[in-house]
């Protein structure tokens, strides 16, 4: 059976090659990704439900109109240049790039110098995935419109699109977050009493195929004029998600069953999540029939309440594997895949909730309150969140991202997989 530092060893070599192979066709740099917006977007866009949005957010201290050259989003682009901001040109090697379907493109790459890269992957290779989520990128496109997330030098760039054409590009400053939850709003919520199972072989786990659990999104409306596409949005909250699995050896598989828009307002978390998860209360009803029609496991609600970043049952079962989250923080900041997991079970730091069920079920706070995983709330002293869940077989920049005791959110996830997969 194979350690679970040791599933990363064919990916990394995997990326090993793929770095060379871009290091050797680096010569001809790219044509940057953006450029001026055309006057009419200029024009529209004070009235641009998703750009008035985004310029409200407390978080996107600046915010700059472009044009984007989104026919560069395609499965044989090797390498972009993100000129994100004046005097911001970083180039992105491509890791992997997907053609689905539906006409949506995601592509996933790693920024900066292959050779640095290189290097990191001699210094770390078995316990660190070589996919650094500091110096990422992932964009996805539909047409002519694309949602974005790029990570580089300690700083969160998010690429949205117009409902009127254009783009934004967004630097965001992850101190000015709104707080993960509602106060309190775990010590309210009820815990369903699974009993974890101590004989667990995680090994074992990790040797089976990805469980495969299908998400259905819904969005209000006043949510879905904030992110501009509501499926190049939910296809990135998916494929982050879907990283920060590979990157923490969870051996889980997130997959859009659907996403929807409804008219429904919203009237604070708590509320939401509350008639969300109802059957009969006359407000969201519809959708568990429709849940039924696809198949979904766990269901997000996104809405546009800036109070707080979302919130979800804890340990979840079949029937209250729900969750809620704000659109700003939906993607980035990671709390789509922060609300699932609590559906699965999974907790915040220890300083910030205990688990009563998982007993190694918290995030982490890195050494010298440096980063923090996925479940984490804020250091005392702001640390960024990495795309990571907690598990002390994996390390970041050499050191260890849980403990076995408290910090294994991984082992939660995987433990639960199974059983999540099957709700639907």
């Amino acid at each position: 059976m194979m350690p679970a530092r040791n599933k990363l060893l064919p990916l990394n070599l995997a990326i090993a090659l793929s770095l060379g192979f871009a290091g050797a066709a680096s010569a001809a740099s790219p044509a940057p990704l953006f450029s001026s917006p055309a006057n009419a977007v200029l024009r529209s866009a004070n009235t641009d439900t998703a750009y008035k949005a985004v310029k409200a957010e407390r978080a996107a201290v600046k915010v700059d109109l472009v044009r984007a050259d989104t026919a560069q989003i395609n499965v044989n682009q090797e390498e972009l240049l993100l000129n994100l901001a004046p005097g911001v040109n970083l180039k992105a090697h491509k890791l992997q790039a997907q053609s689905k379907p539906d006409g949506i493109v995601i592509w996933q790459g790693l920024v900066g110098d292959p050779n640095a890269q290189l290097k990191r992957i001699n210094q770390f290779t078995g316990a660190e995935l070589i996919d650094d989520p500091e110096e990422s990128a992932i964009i996805v496109r539909q047409g002519d419109q694309m949602s974005g997330t790029v990570r580089s030098g300690g700083k969160l760039y998010r690429i949205d699109p117009l409902r009127n054409g254009g783009h934004t590009v967004s630097l965001i400053d992850e101190a000015l977050m709104p707080p993960d939850h509602p106060s309190a709003a775990y010590s309210a919520k009820p815990i369903v009493p699974f009993l974890n199972d101590p004989k667990f072989n995680e090994a074992a786990a990790l040797d089976k195929a990805p469980a495969t659990v299908r998400v259905m999104i819904v969005y209000t409306q006043a949510a879905a004029n904030a992110v501009g596409n509501t499926l190049t949005k939910a296809n990135l909250a998916i494929t982050e998600s879907n990283q920060s699995f590979a990157n923490s050896a969870v051996n889980v598989r997130f997959e859009l069953a659907g996403q929807y828009t409804n008219s429904y307002v919203t009237a604070g978390f708590n509320t939401d999540l509350s008639r969300f998860r109802g059957t009969s209360d006359g407000y969201l009803d519809g959708y568990h029939s429709t849940r039924n029609s696809i198949a979904a496991d766990v269901n997000v609600l996104i809405i546009t309440d800036p109070a707080y970043c979302g919130l979800g049952y804890l340990n979840s079962n079949a029937a209250s594997a729900f969750s809620v989250v704000g659109a700003s923080c939906m993607t980035g900041y990671y709390s789509f895949a922060h609300e699932i997991g609590h559906n699965f079970g999974a907790h915040h730091d220890p300083s910030n909730g205990t688990n009563t069920v998982y007993a190694y079920g918290h995030g982490y706070w890195g050494p010298n309150n440096a980063w923090r995983t996925i479940m984490a709330y804020n250091c005392p002293v702001n640390c960024p969140r990495r795309n990571y869940w907690s598990n002390p077989n994996i390390t970041y920049n050499g050191a260890p991202m849980g403990t076995a005791a408290k910090n294994n959110n991984a082992r939660v996830l995987n433990e639960r997989a199974t059983t999540v997969a099957a709700f639907r």
